[in-house]
């Protein structure tokens, strides 16, 4: 019958608009399930698992609101009606049984079903799209929290105290129990721990205890690292059955064991270095400059971070001070007013007074910080400048009124250290050596200073350019002075050269030979 075709046309499409409204439901819940519980793993670092009763209850919640299973024939006879006019508010007729209706109803009902049959009905796809864009913001999140999730301590040490090899060894026959004791150094706070297995973990300088017992007596047992150093387990009984051997380990690598000249396989050695600390300065600037009027202060702001904790900090503080061949430097030591208590990071702050330092318009504070961690490692930052204008000279008659000095003030202030290297010379024959070598290398560090204050006379743009002769490119004309020895010469004496003055003096001397120099006339 032409009704019944109708009839079953609306119950499929119930059905087809029932499954929509469950998969915008589903699509609604997981989205929101990711977004909530991958916050929750990244701020709370909860455990995966979290996400299944996050999704059940989301999709119990939903479906509360917007409940899938009460989609109705009368519900979907009414949206028939207001998308299809030709229906002529009658599809509900056809719900409607034949013998209840009248003579004029069932008029109506075959009517209906004749046009209900012929049309073609869609599904509302557009209400799926906000639940897919709270899905795909999900997925999204998932993802880029899982790159961003930060380590935690536990995570850093895990390396080194998960010792456990995933990997089935293979052991020789002969071998009938086996352990391995791993103490790592006290200062890095990690616990020994014995394990059933020869490769392992360990940080640096641990000392390593192998305990081996074998089935049948044996003459000779050795360890092989890497393939070059032998070492010979000592029998802890008259049988030959029960061996032990202690290691301090420092190197990475792979080692096997040899029973009666029987060969095991190679086990990995992972040895972990303690590296220095990390210095960042955070404040102030590379360089700072104090004008007129502002507080002569310096806010110094330092995070410092190390693996296995940190033991003190220090800023070294170079003041210039004076001018031409006048200058002269000091050196002071400033100390955070902080409590380490080997923590493994640290954020510093201290406020540098410069007037409590001496210092004066004009002057200049050359600065790093130094670390040292619980081993004893101690690391630097680079140089950071901070210097006081001097707006006095500037506005003074003198410095209106006078011309323009060509020449740098570098070349000037160079003579006052060849003076005193020139005095150092003198005096080699009558000091000591280690006191030579001190002051040789004052002499190399208030150089490097000027170098850092003056070097934008030279062309100068970094403090490793410092110093450092530059190699000509090939087909490129060379100076008519002569450079000394070749750049690879150089490199190769440059552990010769350290402590020796006159390899100073020949390095930074102005000599007035220089067809270049000459250029730089005096106008006063």
């Amino acid at each position: 019958m032409v009704e019944q075709g109708a009839i079953n046309r609306i119950e499929r499409f119930q059905k087809q608009w029932t499954c929509l409204l469950l998969l915008q439901n589903l699509a609604l819940s997981l989205g929101l399930t990711l977004i909530f519980g991958a916050l929750a793993v990244y701020l709370f670092d909860w455990l995966l698992w979290i996400f299944i009763p996050l999704f059940l209850i989301f999709f119990a919640l939903i479906s509360l609101f917007k409940p899938f299973w009460k989609v109705s024939l009368l519900q979907i006879s009414r949206h028939l009606n207001a998308s299809f006019p030709e229906l002529e508010e009658s599809a509900a007729l056809l719900l409607k049984p034949a013998q209840e209706c009248s003579a004029l109803e069932r008029l109506q009902q075959h009517k209906i079903s004749e046009v209900l049959l012929q049309i073609k009905p869609k599904l509302p796809f557009h209400k799926l799209g906000w639940a897919v864009l709270v899905l795909a913001t999900g997925i999204g999140m998932s993802f880029g929290i899982s790159f961003l999730k930060p380590i935690t301590g536990a995570q850093l040490s895990a390396p080194i105290q998960d010792n456990v090899v995933t990997v089935k060894e293979k052991v020789l026959p002969e071998i009938a129990s086996f352990s391995l004791l791993i103490k790592s150094p006290v200062y890095t706070g990690i616990p020994e721990k014995t394990q059933a297995t020869f490769a392992f973990k360990a940080a640096h300088g641990s000392l390593l205890k192998w305990s081996i017992s074998t089935t049948v007596p044996v003459k000779v047992l050795k360890l092989i690292f890497n393939d070059k150093e032998v070492a010979v387990l000592k029998s802890q009984d008259k049988d030959g059955k029960n061996w032990q051997f202690a290691k301090t380990m420092t190197k990475p690598g792979f080692y096997q064991l040899e029973l009666d000249g029987k060969k095991s396989e190679l086990y990995m050695m992972t040895v972990i270095p303690d590296l220095p600390a990390v210095i960042k300065i955070i404040e102030p600037k590379p360089h700072t400059s104090i004008d007129f009027g502002q507080v002569p202060q310096v806010h110094l702001k330092v995070s410092l971070t190390d693996d296995y904790g940190l033991k003190s900090a220090y800023v070294t503080a170079t003041m210039a001070s004076g001018k031409g061949e006048g200058v002269s430097f000091t050196e002071r030591k400033l100390d955070f007013n902080a409590q380490f208590n080997h923590q493994k990071s640290m954020t510093l702050t201290k406020l540098i007074d410069l007037k409590a330092l001496g210092m004066k318009p004009g002057d200049e504070l050359y600065f790093f910080v130094n670390a040292i961690d619980n081993l004893g490692q101690m690391s630097r930052s680079d140089v950071y400048f901070v210097s006081i204008v001097d707006t006095a000279e500037l506005m003074s008659m003198a410095g209106m009124t006078n011309g323009v000095n060509l020449v740098p003030e570098y070349f000037r202030s160079q003579r006052q250290i060849i003076m005193d290297t020139e005095k150092l010379l003198a005096e080699k024959s009558s000091i000591s050596e280690q006191s030579f070598k001190n002051r040789s290398n004052d002499l190399g560090m208030d150089q490097k200073l000027l170098r850092l204050r003056y070097g934008k006379f030279l062309g100068e743009e970094s403090e490793t350019e410092i110093g450092g002769d530059h190699d000509h490119k090939e087909g490129e004309d060379h100076d008519d002075h002569d450079h000394g020895h070749e750049a690879k010469e150089t490199q190769g004496q440059n552990t010769q050269t350290f402590g020796d003055v006159k390899a100073i003096m020949d390095s930074y001397a102005h000599k007035h030979d220089v067809a270049e120099d000459a250029t730089f006339l005096n106008l006063n």
